[in-house]
């Protein structure tokens, strides 16, 4: 399935981000930056992504932990 690049919009990306769905965050604001690149709010929406999926991805071990003690 290819993504629907029409609905990549900066809005779009925010209500990902506010559903916590930061790996398409990512994904639209990459798409986004090819477009424009000289804008530097994508830029830094795209970093503040790529950082909550690196925290989710630390989070994980913690949480299975959590499930295998229940």
């Amino acid at each position: 399935m290819t993504p629907d690049f029409d609905i990549y919009t900066e809005t779009m990306a925010q209500v990902y981000a506010d559903q916590g769905h930061w790996v398409k965050v990512a994904e639209i604001y990459r798409h986004l930056l090819a477009k424009e690149p000289s804008r530097l709010d994508f830029a830094d929406a795209l970093a503040e992504a790529q950082k909550r999926i690196e925290a989710n991805r630390e989070d994980i071990p913690e949480q299975l932990v959590s499930l295998l003690r229940e």
